[in-house]
């Protein structure tokens, strides 16, 4: 009897231990988008060279990454990027969006 209640002992522990595990990463997941705001930039011009993860910088400060590149569904001349920003992130009415190209790597999106 005595060496089955150390089986029970450990298995509740390592179930508990599971259990906490899971919670931390739910938790965890909820932090990492939880800062963010997504903005929808529609583009007349070629879209070449922006890819899925390039950077998004405000004034040449890093702010974001793109999200998703697509053509927009309503009208297939522009081309609609999905961007998500950081909350602190001043977009305000006047704020423009222009590419910019790079030989070195993917183009970004610069906001001004």
């Amino acid at each position: 009897m005595e060496t089955r209640s150390n089986h029970i002992l450990v298995g509740s522990v390592v179930l508990a231990l599971l259990a906490a595990l899971a919670a931390f990463l739910v938790w965890l997941s909820g932090l990492s988008g939880g800062d963010a705001k997504e903005y929808d930039i529609f583009f007349k011009q070629s879209v070449e060279g922006l890819a899925k993860g390039s950077t998004v910088s405000f004034s040449g400060v890093p702010s974001g990454q793109i999200v998703e590149i697509e053509l927009w569904q309503q009208n297939p001349e522009f081309k609609r990027v999905r961007v998500s920003l950081k909350k602190e992130t001043p977009i305000l009415q006047g704020t423009t969006a222009t590419i910019l190209g790079s030989f070195t790597g993917p183009s970004t999106v610069v906001l001004d």
